[in-house]
């Protein structure tokens, strides 16, 4: 029997992940998070806390955990919060968990990753395989805290012999109702592009994700792993996709707008490096296929349009919720 702890419980993908575990035969979930999950699973005992490393420590010890799924906390927050700080891995704290999974037994951990670690320049190749090295961490470049973090757990098994590593480089998540800051750039009216560029960009459907992290807690498969849907397109075209119109703009505007802190509308939030309105980074999703047995079942275009209907969705939900309040509001003076 393999016990699995999965971190991230409390988001979309936490819960997609969940419900694939527990049709697995040998499977013990528990799963934990820092809220309630998003929707009740009746057959998984959840843990709703913030845990020390002790207390970490001591839950390991306790229920025989063997197996970690750490998800992104980026993944862990709906569409309506305000996440502008939150596009960023908690670096330090996920570092000091998987330190104590490993001092304590787990044997092996299950890291979410992207896909945007290896950098946006004009020398990648067409298809990024996970034999490119990763580029050296620069400030400006938000992906690449995923490369701090990749750069630490890939020297845990060398003082942990036994300790099996698997990371997930994941293209940005859309579709299956998640959230991303890349979902939230394209759900934007007129997102802005880079005047004169039309990057080839990837995406990833939750779904497929969810697959993918199964895979991954329960082969023998270790290392770096690409995820992305079948196919890639240009930025533009993601963009038009969605049902929105992008908006380029000459640089100087977007630097300007990004020194000032200009609001959405004006330097299109784009949640990553400026190098990505710029330069294509398309990743080879090759191995996946070949040691965790992992296929994309969606394509681009379907993972796209599925997130442009989410948010038909979202927008009919609002204006139906706005007008009922006002109606009780209307009532309520009466």
């Amino acid at each position: 029997m393999t016990t699995i702890l999965l971190y991230g419980i409390d988001s979309i993908l936490g819960i997609k992940v969940a419900q694939k575990l527990v049709d697995q035969d040998g499977v013990r979930l528990i799963g934990w998070g820092n809220r309630p999950p998003v929707m009740p699973l009746q057959t998984v005992d959840v843990l709703t806390a913030r845990l020390s490393d002790d207390q970490i420590a001591k839950l390991i010890q306790a229920e025989g955990i063997d197996t970690v799924i750490r998800l992104d906390p980026a993944s862990q927050i709906s569409s309506d919060n305000d996440n502008t700080l939150l596009h960023q891995p908690d670096i330090r704290r996920t570092a000091d968990a998987i330190m104590t999974y490993a001092a304590n037994g787990v044997q092996r951990i299950v890291i979410h990753s992207s896909s945007l670690v290896y950098g946006a320049n004009p020398v990648n190749p067409a298809f990024i395989s996970e034999e490119q090295p990763l580029p050296a961490p620069a400030e400006e470049v938000s992906a690449l805290s995923y490369g701090d973090l990749e750069s630490f757990v890939s020297e845990m098994p060398d003082a942990n012999p036994d300790l099996q590593v698997v990371t997930l480089r994941c293209a940005p998540l859309v579709g299956g109702g998640v959230w991303s800051p890349f979902a939230s750039y394209l759900n934007q009216a007129m997102p802005a592009t880079l005047l004169g560029y039309n990057p080839r960009v990837q995406v990833l459907h939750a779904d497929d994700a969810a697959q993918a992290f199964v895979l991954a807690a329960t082969s023998d498969a270790v290392g770096p792993f690409n995820l992305a849907s079948s196919g890639s397109t240009t930025l533009e075209r993601a963009i038009r996709l969605v049902g929105h119109m992008p908006l380029p703009l000459p640089e100087l505007l977007l630097n300007v707008g990004a020194s000032l802190r200009m609001n959405q509308k004006a330097s299109g939030d784009w949640p990553f490096d400026q190098a990505f309105l710029r330069y294509a980074c398309v990743v080879d999703t090759q191995r996946a296929g070949n040691e965790l047995g992992w296929t994309a079942e969606y394509d681009i275009e379907t993972a796209l349009h599925e997130l442009a209907a989410e948010q038909d969705a979202y927008d009919e939900y609002t204006l139906a919720e706005g007008a009922l309040q006002a109606f009780l509001s209307r009532r309520s003076d009466v």
